[in-house]
Protein backbone atom coordinates (compact mmCIF):
# COMPACT_ATOMS: atom_id res chain seq x y z
CA UNK A 1 0.00 0.00 0.00
CA UNK A 2 1.33 3.42 -0.87
CA UNK A 3 2.30 5.37 2.22
CA UNK A 4 0.22 8.47 1.41
CA UNK A 5 -2.84 6.28 0.98
CA UNK A 6 -1.98 4.26 4.07
CA UNK A 7 -1.71 7.49 6.04
CA UNK A 8 -5.04 8.62 4.64
CA UNK A 9 -6.57 5.29 5.61
CA UNK A 10 -5.25 5.54 9.15
CA UNK A 11 -6.48 9.12 9.42
CA UNK A 12 -9.90 8.01 8.25
CA UNK A 13 -9.94 5.28 10.88
CA UNK A 14 -9.55 7.90 13.58
CA UNK A 15 -12.70 9.75 12.56
CA UNK A 16 -16.17 9.07 13.84
CA UNK A 17 -17.31 8.68 10.26
CA UNK A 18 -15.73 5.24 9.87
CA UNK A 19 -16.69 3.63 13.19
CA UNK A 20 -14.11 1.97 15.45
CA UNK A 21 -13.80 -1.55 14.20
CA UNK A 22 -10.17 -2.35 13.28
CA UNK A 23 -8.50 -1.53 16.63
CA UNK A 24 -11.10 -2.18 19.31
CA UNK A 25 -9.74 -2.55 22.86
CA UNK A 26 -9.78 -5.91 24.65
CA UNK A 27 -13.02 -6.72 26.47
CA UNK A 28 -13.59 -9.42 29.10
CA UNK A 29 -16.69 -10.83 27.39
CA UNK A 30 -18.17 -10.88 23.90
CA UNK A 31 -20.59 -8.21 22.80
CA UNK A 32 -24.06 -9.43 23.72
CA UNK A 33 -27.15 -8.85 21.58
CA UNK A 34 -30.31 -9.63 23.53
CA UNK A 35 -33.33 -10.38 21.35
CA UNK A 36 -36.85 -11.11 22.56
CA UNK A 37 -38.77 -12.46 19.61
CA UNK A 38 -40.92 -15.32 18.35
CA UNK A 39 -40.24 -18.46 16.32
CA UNK A 40 -40.82 -17.82 12.62
CA UNK A 41 -41.26 -20.12 9.65
CA UNK A 42 -40.14 -19.08 6.21
CA UNK A 43 -42.49 -16.52 4.65
CA UNK A 44 -44.86 -17.58 1.88
CA UNK A 45 -43.61 -17.37 -0.78
CA UNK A 46 -40.19 -18.14 0.70
CA UNK A 47 -38.49 -15.28 -1.19
CA UNK A 48 -41.01 -12.63 -0.25
CA UNK A 49 -38.18 -10.76 1.44
CA UNK A 50 -34.89 -10.36 -0.43
CA UNK A 51 -31.96 -8.10 0.26
CA UNK A 52 -30.88 -7.76 -3.33
CA UNK A 53 -33.29 -6.76 -6.06
CA UNK A 54 -34.54 -9.18 -8.66
CA UNK A 55 -33.70 -8.62 -12.30
CA UNK A 56 -37.25 -7.42 -12.94
CA UNK A 57 -36.84 -4.69 -10.28
CA UNK A 58 -33.56 -3.27 -11.51
CA UNK A 59 -33.50 0.09 -13.22
CA UNK A 60 -31.03 1.74 -15.56
CA UNK A 61 -28.68 4.38 -14.22
CA UNK A 62 -25.67 4.94 -11.99
CA UNK A 63 -26.34 4.43 -8.28
CA UNK A 64 -23.33 6.56 -7.35
CA UNK A 65 -25.18 9.64 -8.53
CA UNK A 66 -28.14 8.72 -6.30
CA UNK A 67 -25.88 8.25 -3.30
CA UNK A 68 -24.11 11.56 -3.79
CA UNK A 69 -27.53 13.19 -4.12
CA UNK A 70 -28.55 11.63 -0.80
CA UNK A 71 -25.32 12.86 0.83
CA UNK A 72 -26.12 16.43 -0.21
CA UNK A 73 -29.48 16.34 1.58
CA UNK A 74 -28.48 14.96 5.00
CA UNK A 75 -29.95 17.30 7.66
CA UNK A 76 -28.50 17.97 11.09
CA UNK A 77 -29.89 15.97 13.98
CA UNK A 78 -32.07 18.05 16.30
CA UNK A 79 -30.24 19.62 19.20
CA UNK A 80 -31.40 19.09 22.79
CA UNK A 81 -33.17 21.96 24.48
CA UNK A 82 -30.80 21.67 27.44
CA UNK A 83 -27.39 23.09 26.39
CA UNK A 84 -25.71 20.91 29.00
CA UNK A 85 -26.71 17.76 27.15
CA UNK A 86 -24.45 16.34 24.41
CA UNK A 87 -25.33 17.38 20.84
CA UNK A 88 -26.67 13.94 19.90
CA UNK A 89 -28.77 13.48 23.03
CA UNK A 90 -32.05 13.58 21.09
CA UNK A 91 -30.81 11.03 18.55
CA UNK A 92 -29.51 8.79 21.33
CA UNK A 93 -32.88 8.86 23.11
CA UNK A 94 -34.62 7.86 19.89
CA UNK A 95 -32.06 5.13 19.20
CA UNK A 96 -32.38 3.67 22.72
CA UNK A 97 -36.15 3.94 22.96
CA UNK A 98 -37.95 0.57 23.23
CA UNK A 99 -39.84 -0.08 20.01
CA UNK A 100 -43.12 -0.47 21.85
CA UNK A 101 -42.67 3.09 23.20
CA UNK A 102 -41.07 4.58 20.12
CA UNK A 103 -41.79 8.32 19.63
CA UNK A 104 -43.15 7.77 16.11
CA UNK A 105 -44.58 11.23 15.43
CA UNK A 106 -41.50 13.05 16.70
CA UNK A 107 -39.06 10.87 14.77
CA UNK A 108 -41.13 10.86 11.60
CA UNK A 109 -41.28 14.64 11.59
CA UNK A 110 -37.50 14.70 11.51
CA UNK A 111 -37.09 11.80 9.05
CA UNK A 112 -39.36 13.68 6.65
CA UNK A 113 -36.58 16.27 6.34
CA UNK A 114 -34.52 13.55 4.65
CA UNK A 115 -37.32 12.40 2.34
CA UNK A 116 -35.33 13.26 -0.80
CA UNK A 117 -32.35 11.39 0.61
CA UNK A 118 -34.40 8.26 1.31
CA UNK A 119 -35.83 8.47 -2.19
CA UNK A 120 -32.29 8.58 -3.61
CA UNK A 121 -31.08 5.79 -1.33
CA UNK A 122 -33.92 3.49 -2.35
CA UNK A 123 -33.46 4.37 -6.02
CA UNK A 124 -29.75 3.59 -5.83
CA UNK A 125 -30.52 0.18 -4.36
CA UNK A 126 -32.30 -0.77 -7.59
CA UNK A 127 -29.76 0.56 -10.09
CA UNK A 128 -28.06 -1.84 -12.46
CA UNK A 129 -24.65 -0.22 -11.99
CA UNK A 130 -22.66 1.84 -9.53
CA UNK A 131 -19.61 3.53 -11.04
CA UNK A 132 -18.01 6.06 -8.71
CA UNK A 133 -15.77 7.43 -11.47
CA UNK A 134 -18.46 8.04 -14.07
CA UNK A 135 -20.52 11.17 -13.64
CA UNK A 136 -19.38 11.84 -10.06
CA UNK A 137 -16.22 13.68 -8.97
CA UNK A 138 -14.16 10.88 -7.38
CA UNK A 139 -10.45 11.20 -8.19
CA UNK A 140 -8.04 8.49 -7.10
CA UNK A 141 -5.26 11.03 -6.62
CA UNK A 142 -7.37 13.38 -4.44
CA UNK A 143 -9.01 11.02 -1.97
CA UNK A 144 -8.66 13.46 0.90
CA UNK A 145 -11.17 15.70 -0.87
CA UNK A 146 -13.79 12.98 -0.51
CA UNK A 147 -13.52 12.11 3.19
CA UNK A 148 -16.36 14.51 3.96
CA UNK A 149 -18.57 12.67 1.50
CA UNK A 150 -17.60 9.36 3.10
CA UNK A 151 -18.58 10.80 6.48
CA UNK A 152 -21.95 11.75 5.03
CA UNK A 153 -22.35 8.17 3.85
CA UNK A 154 -22.31 6.98 7.45
CA UNK A 155 -24.85 9.66 8.34
CA UNK A 156 -27.09 8.29 5.60
CA UNK A 157 -26.90 4.86 7.23
CA UNK A 158 -27.67 6.31 10.66
CA UNK A 159 -30.78 7.93 9.20
CA UNK A 160 -31.70 4.65 7.53
CA UNK A 161 -31.26 2.84 10.84
CA UNK A 162 -33.73 5.24 12.46
CA UNK A 163 -36.12 4.61 9.57
CA UNK A 164 -35.78 0.86 10.20
CA UNK A 165 -36.57 1.37 13.89
CA UNK A 166 -39.59 3.53 13.06
CA UNK A 167 -40.98 0.93 10.64
CA UNK A 168 -40.32 -1.92 13.07
CA UNK A 169 -42.09 0.01 15.82
CA UNK A 170 -45.10 0.13 13.48
CA UNK A 171 -44.60 -3.57 12.73
CA UNK A 172 -44.48 -2.61 9.08
CA UNK A 173 -42.12 -5.44 8.20
CA UNK A 174 -42.38 -4.94 4.45
CA UNK A 175 -41.14 -1.35 4.80
CA UNK A 176 -38.42 -2.34 7.27
CA UNK A 177 -37.17 -5.08 4.92
CA UNK A 178 -37.00 -2.52 2.09
CA UNK A 179 -35.03 -0.18 4.36
CA UNK A 180 -32.56 -2.93 5.24
CA UNK A 181 -32.18 -3.92 1.60
CA UNK A 182 -31.33 -0.32 0.74
CA UNK A 183 -28.73 -0.33 3.52
CA UNK A 184 -27.04 -3.52 2.34
CA UNK A 185 -27.02 -2.35 -1.26
CA UNK A 186 -25.54 1.00 -0.24
CA UNK A 187 -22.84 -0.67 1.84
CA UNK A 188 -21.92 -2.99 -1.03
CA UNK A 189 -21.79 -0.14 -3.54
CA UNK A 190 -19.58 2.00 -1.31
CA UNK A 191 -17.31 -0.93 -0.40
CA UNK A 192 -16.76 -1.78 -4.06
CA UNK A 193 -15.63 1.73 -4.92
CA UNK A 194 -12.24 2.45 -6.46
CA UNK A 195 -10.27 2.93 -3.21
CA UNK A 196 -9.44 0.98 -0.08
CA UNK A 197 -10.80 3.89 1.95
CA UNK A 198 -14.21 3.31 0.39
CA UNK A 199 -13.82 -0.40 0.97
CA UNK A 200 -13.32 0.19 4.68
CA UNK A 201 -16.25 2.62 4.82
CA UNK A 202 -18.40 0.05 3.02
CA UNK A 203 -17.65 -2.60 5.62
CA UNK A 204 -18.50 -0.17 8.42
CA UNK A 205 -21.82 0.54 6.70
CA UNK A 206 -22.42 -3.19 6.23
CA UNK A 207 -22.09 -3.75 9.98
CA UNK A 208 -24.75 -1.10 10.54
CA UNK A 209 -27.01 -2.94 8.08
CA UNK A 210 -26.32 -6.20 9.95
CA UNK A 211 -27.40 -4.49 13.15
CA UNK A 212 -30.61 -3.39 11.43
CA UNK A 213 -31.28 -6.99 10.37
CA UNK A 214 -30.70 -8.05 13.97
CA UNK A 215 -33.29 -5.54 15.17
CA UNK A 216 -35.74 -6.91 12.59
CA UNK A 217 -35.18 -10.46 13.85
CA UNK A 218 -35.62 -9.28 17.43
CA UNK A 219 -39.08 -7.81 16.83
CA UNK A 220 -41.80 -10.24 17.99
CA UNK A 221 -43.86 -11.42 15.06
CA UNK A 222 -41.15 -10.61 12.53
CA UNK A 223 -40.93 -12.76 9.40
CA UNK A 224 -37.98 -15.10 9.05
CA UNK A 225 -35.02 -13.61 7.16
CA UNK A 226 -33.11 -16.85 6.57
CA UNK A 227 -33.56 -16.84 2.80
CA UNK A 228 -33.09 -13.09 2.52
CA UNK A 229 -29.71 -13.41 4.25
CA UNK A 230 -28.80 -16.55 2.30
CA UNK A 231 -29.43 -14.65 -0.94
CA UNK A 232 -26.86 -11.96 -0.22
CA UNK A 233 -23.57 -12.22 -2.15
CA UNK A 234 -20.78 -14.05 -0.35
CA UNK A 235 -18.72 -12.07 0.36
CA UNK A 236 -21.12 -9.15 0.53
CA UNK A 237 -18.39 -6.76 -0.68
CA UNK A 238 -15.96 -7.97 -3.34
CA UNK A 239 -12.53 -6.88 -2.02
CA UNK A 240 -10.75 -7.22 -5.34
CA UNK A 241 -12.33 -4.07 -6.77
CA UNK A 242 -10.67 -1.70 -4.29
CA UNK A 243 -7.49 -3.79 -3.93
CA UNK A 244 -6.89 -3.89 -7.68
CA UNK A 245 -7.45 -0.15 -7.90
CA UNK A 246 -5.06 0.42 -5.00
CA UNK A 247 -2.33 -1.46 -6.87
CA UNK A 248 -3.03 0.63 -9.96
CA UNK A 249 -2.92 3.83 -7.89
CA UNK A 250 0.52 3.01 -6.52
CA UNK A 251 1.75 2.22 -10.02
CA UNK A 252 0.58 5.64 -11.19
CA UNK A 253 3.09 7.25 -8.85
CA UNK A 254 6.07 5.22 -10.07
CA UNK A 255 8.00 5.47 -13.35
CA UNK A 256 7.25 2.76 -15.87
CA UNK A 257 10.31 0.63 -16.63
CA UNK A 258 8.92 -2.18 -18.79
CA UNK A 259 12.30 -3.29 -20.10
CA UNK A 260 14.10 -3.71 -16.77
CA UNK A 261 13.02 -7.35 -16.61
CA UNK A 262 14.20 -8.19 -20.13
CA UNK A 263 17.92 -8.36 -19.42
CA UNK A 264 20.86 -6.08 -18.59
CA UNK A 265 20.64 -2.45 -19.71
CA UNK A 266 23.44 0.06 -20.21
CA UNK A 267 25.01 0.89 -16.77
CA UNK A 268 24.76 4.64 -17.40
CA UNK A 269 21.06 4.28 -18.19
CA UNK A 270 20.62 2.09 -15.11
CA UNK A 271 22.09 4.88 -12.98
CA UNK A 272 19.64 7.39 -14.46
CA UNK A 273 16.77 4.93 -13.86
CA UNK A 274 17.83 4.59 -10.23
CA UNK A 275 18.00 8.35 -9.76
CA UNK A 276 14.51 8.74 -11.25
CA UNK A 277 13.22 5.88 -9.12
CA UNK A 278 14.61 7.30 -5.87
CA UNK A 279 13.06 10.67 -6.76
CA UNK A 280 9.67 9.05 -7.40
CA UNK A 281 9.80 7.05 -4.17
CA UNK A 282 10.78 10.19 -2.25
CA UNK A 283 7.71 12.00 -3.60
CA UNK A 284 5.43 9.01 -3.04
CA UNK A 285 6.54 8.50 0.57
CA UNK A 286 6.81 12.24 1.24
CA UNK A 287 10.34 11.65 2.50
CA UNK A 288 13.41 13.85 2.61
CA UNK A 289 14.82 14.24 -0.92
CA UNK A 290 17.79 12.07 -1.84
CA UNK A 291 20.57 14.09 -3.42
CA UNK A 292 21.59 12.77 -6.82
CA UNK A 293 25.16 12.49 -5.61
CA UNK A 294 24.04 10.10 -2.83
CA UNK A 295 22.24 7.66 -5.11
CA UNK A 296 25.33 5.64 -6.22
CA UNK A 297 26.34 4.98 -2.62
CA UNK A 298 22.83 3.92 -1.63
CA UNK A 299 22.63 1.68 -4.69
CA UNK A 300 25.97 0.04 -3.90
CA UNK A 301 24.86 -0.66 -0.33
CA UNK A 302 21.49 -2.12 -1.36
CA UNK A 303 22.71 -4.14 -4.37
CA UNK A 304 23.94 -7.35 -2.64
CA UNK A 305 20.64 -7.93 -0.82
CA UNK A 306 18.70 -6.97 -3.97
CA UNK A 307 20.57 -9.59 -6.02
CA UNK A 308 19.97 -12.26 -3.37
CA UNK A 309 16.27 -11.50 -3.27
CA UNK A 310 15.93 -11.57 -7.07
CA UNK A 311 17.40 -15.07 -6.98
CA UNK A 312 14.97 -15.99 -4.17
CA UNK A 313 12.14 -14.72 -6.36
CA UNK A 314 13.12 -17.20 -9.06
CA UNK A 315 15.61 -15.32 -11.25
CA UNK A 316 18.61 -17.42 -12.37
CA UNK A 317 21.67 -16.38 -10.37
CA UNK A 318 23.81 -16.09 -13.49
CA UNK A 319 21.33 -13.68 -15.09
CA UNK A 320 21.07 -11.59 -11.93
CA UNK A 321 24.84 -11.17 -11.74
CA UNK A 322 24.87 -9.64 -15.23
CA UNK A 323 22.54 -6.81 -14.15
CA UNK A 324 24.09 -3.43 -13.31
CA UNK A 325 23.75 -2.74 -9.58
CA UNK A 326 21.29 0.09 -10.12
CA UNK A 327 19.08 -2.09 -12.32
CA UNK A 328 19.13 -4.91 -9.75
CA UNK A 329 18.08 -2.54 -6.95
CA UNK A 330 15.19 -0.97 -8.85
CA UNK A 331 13.99 -4.27 -10.33
CA UNK A 332 14.09 -5.93 -6.92
CA UNK A 333 12.02 -3.17 -5.33
CA UNK A 334 9.35 -3.34 -8.04
CA UNK A 335 9.13 -7.15 -8.05
CA UNK A 336 9.18 -7.41 -4.25
CA UNK A 337 6.32 -4.94 -3.98
CA UNK A 338 4.29 -6.82 -6.60
CA UNK A 339 4.93 -10.22 -5.00
CA UNK A 340 4.11 -8.88 -1.53
CA UNK A 341 0.93 -7.19 -2.74
CA UNK A 342 -0.31 -10.24 -4.65
CA UNK A 343 0.34 -12.48 -1.64
CA UNK A 344 -1.74 -10.16 0.54
CA UNK A 345 -4.60 -10.03 -1.95
CA UNK A 346 -4.57 -13.83 -2.25
CA UNK A 347 -5.09 -14.10 1.50
CA UNK A 348 -8.54 -12.49 1.18
CA UNK A 349 -9.78 -15.67 -0.48
CA UNK A 350 -8.62 -17.90 2.39
CA UNK A 351 -10.70 -19.01 5.40
CA UNK A 352 -10.05 -16.82 8.43
CA UNK A 353 -7.62 -19.14 10.31
CA UNK A 354 -5.48 -19.68 7.21
CA UNK A 355 -5.66 -16.02 6.20
CA UNK A 356 -4.57 -14.90 9.66
CA UNK A 357 -1.60 -17.29 9.54
CA UNK A 358 -0.70 -16.07 6.05
CA UNK A 359 -0.76 -12.41 7.06
CA UNK A 360 1.45 -13.28 10.03
CA UNK A 361 3.90 -15.05 7.72
CA UNK A 362 3.93 -12.16 5.26
CA UNK A 363 4.55 -9.65 8.03
CA UNK A 364 7.53 -11.61 9.32
CA UNK A 365 8.84 -12.08 5.78
CA UNK A 366 8.60 -8.36 5.03
CA UNK A 367 10.36 -7.53 8.31
CA UNK A 368 13.22 -9.85 7.31
CA UNK A 369 13.45 -8.29 3.86
CA UNK A 370 13.67 -4.82 5.36
CA UNK A 371 16.66 -5.59 7.57
CA UNK A 372 19.19 -5.19 4.76
CA UNK A 373 17.20 -2.93 2.43
CA UNK A 374 17.58 0.79 1.88
CA UNK A 375 14.96 2.33 4.22
CA UNK A 376 13.45 4.32 1.36
CA UNK A 377 12.91 1.15 -0.66
CA UNK A 378 11.61 -1.02 2.17
CA UNK A 379 8.40 -2.98 1.66
CA UNK A 380 6.25 -2.33 4.73
CA UNK A 381 4.59 -5.29 6.46
CA UNK A 382 0.93 -5.71 5.48
CA UNK A 383 -0.53 -4.09 8.59
CA UNK A 384 -2.98 -1.85 6.74
CA UNK A 385 -4.17 -4.66 4.47
CA UNK A 386 -4.64 -6.88 7.54
CA UNK A 387 -7.01 -4.26 8.97
CA UNK A 388 -8.94 -4.32 5.73
CA UNK A 389 -9.14 -8.10 5.90
CA UNK A 390 -10.38 -8.03 9.49
CA UNK A 391 -13.21 -5.66 8.54
CA UNK A 392 -14.01 -7.85 5.53
CA UNK A 393 -14.07 -11.05 7.60
CA UNK A 394 -16.07 -9.49 10.42
CA UNK A 395 -18.97 -8.64 8.10
CA UNK A 396 -19.08 -12.17 6.69
CA UNK A 397 -19.08 -13.70 10.16
CA UNK A 398 -21.90 -11.45 11.37
CA UNK A 399 -24.06 -12.33 8.38
CA UNK A 400 -23.44 -16.05 8.91
CA UNK A 401 -24.36 -15.74 12.59
CA UNK A 402 -27.60 -13.93 11.76
CA UNK A 403 -28.47 -16.66 9.26
CA UNK A 404 -27.78 -19.30 11.94
CA UNK A 405 -30.12 -17.45 14.34
CA UNK A 406 -32.83 -17.49 11.69
CA UNK A 407 -32.27 -21.20 11.10
CA UNK A 408 -33.04 -21.78 14.79
CA UNK A 409 -36.17 -19.61 14.62
CA UNK A 410 -37.30 -21.55 11.57
CA UNK A 411 -36.73 -24.90 13.32
CA UNK A 412 -38.57 -23.74 16.44
CA UNK A 413 -41.59 -22.66 14.39
CA UNK A 414 -41.92 -26.23 13.10
CA UNK A 415 -41.46 -27.78 16.55
CA UNK A 416 -44.04 -26.14 18.80
CA UNK A 417 -41.75 -23.24 19.59
CA UNK A 418 -38.93 -25.41 20.91
CA UNK A 419 -35.38 -24.59 19.76
CA UNK A 420 -33.19 -27.52 18.72
CA UNK A 421 -30.99 -29.15 21.31
CA UNK A 422 -28.07 -28.80 18.88
CA UNK A 423 -27.53 -26.89 15.66
CA UNK A 424 -26.92 -30.26 14.01
CA UNK A 425 -30.59 -31.12 14.71
CA UNK A 426 -31.72 -28.51 12.19
CA UNK A 427 -32.51 -30.35 8.96
CA UNK A 428 -34.86 -28.02 7.08
CA UNK A 429 -32.02 -25.64 6.10
CA UNK A 430 -28.26 -25.62 6.35
CA UNK A 431 -26.64 -23.73 9.21
CA UNK A 432 -23.50 -21.77 8.28
CA UNK A 433 -20.42 -22.63 10.36
CA UNK A 434 -18.43 -19.96 12.16
CA UNK A 435 -15.97 -18.80 9.48
CA UNK A 436 -13.46 -17.64 12.12
CA UNK A 437 -13.08 -21.11 13.62
CA UNK A 438 -14.26 -23.42 10.83
CA UNK A 439 -16.57 -25.12 13.35
CA UNK A 440 -20.26 -24.63 14.22
CA UNK A 441 -21.11 -21.53 16.19
CA UNK A 442 -21.26 -22.24 19.92
CA UNK A 443 -24.90 -22.93 20.72
CA UNK A 444 -26.94 -23.64 23.82
CA UNK A 445 -30.68 -24.22 24.08
CA UNK A 446 -32.12 -22.54 27.18
CA UNK A 447 -35.43 -22.59 29.00
CA UNK A 448 -36.28 -19.23 27.44
CA UNK A 449 -34.78 -19.75 24.00
CA UNK A 450 -31.12 -20.12 23.02
CA UNK A 451 -27.72 -18.50 22.84
CA UNK A 452 -25.46 -18.45 19.81
CA UNK A 453 -21.86 -17.38 20.38
CA UNK A 454 -19.04 -16.42 18.04
CA UNK A 455 -15.98 -16.83 20.29
CA UNK A 456 -12.56 -15.28 19.76
CA UNK A 457 -10.41 -17.49 17.53
CA UNK A 458 -7.75 -19.59 19.23
CA UNK A 459 -4.86 -17.47 20.43
CA UNK A 460 -6.75 -14.18 20.21
CA UNK A 461 -7.89 -12.00 23.10
CA UNK A 462 -11.60 -11.25 23.02
CA UNK A 463 -12.41 -7.81 21.65
CA UNK A 464 -15.32 -6.03 20.04
CA UNK A 465 -14.22 -7.19 16.61
CA UNK A 466 -13.67 -10.92 17.11
CA UNK A 467 -16.42 -12.15 19.45
CA UNK A 468 -20.11 -11.65 20.10
CA UNK A 469 -23.14 -13.54 21.36
CA UNK A 470 -26.85 -13.54 20.58
CA UNK A 471 -29.09 -14.26 23.57
CA UNK A 472 -32.53 -15.00 22.15
CA UNK A 473 -35.67 -15.37 24.23
CA UNK A 474 -38.95 -16.58 22.78
CA UNK A 475 -42.20 -14.98 23.90
CA UNK A 476 -44.52 -17.65 25.26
Amino acid sequence: MSRPLAALLLAALSTAALARQPADPPVPNPTVFKLTTTPAAAPVPALRYEFRPRASERTAGNAAADYFRAALTVPQWPRPADPNEPPHAVHDRWADSPLDAFPDAEVTAHLDKFAVGFEALDAGALRETCDWRQGVPVRLDRLEDHLNEFGKFREIMVYNRMRVRRDLARKDFDAAARDIRSGFRFAKAVGEGPTVVQMLVGHALALIACGDAGQFIGRPGSPNLYWALAGLPHPLIDPRVALDNEAALTSLHLPDFPDLDKGPIDPARADRVAADFFAAITKLYQSEPVAAADVPARVAKAAPAARNRLVALGRPAADVEKLPAAQAVVLNTILTWRVSWDDQVKAFALPYPRAWAEFDRLGKQAAEWEKDTDPLLAVSPPRQVLKLYNAHARVGRTLDALQAVEAVRLHAAANAGRPPARLADITAVSVPPDPFTGRPFEYTATAAGFTLTAPPPAGETANLGNSFRYEVSFLR
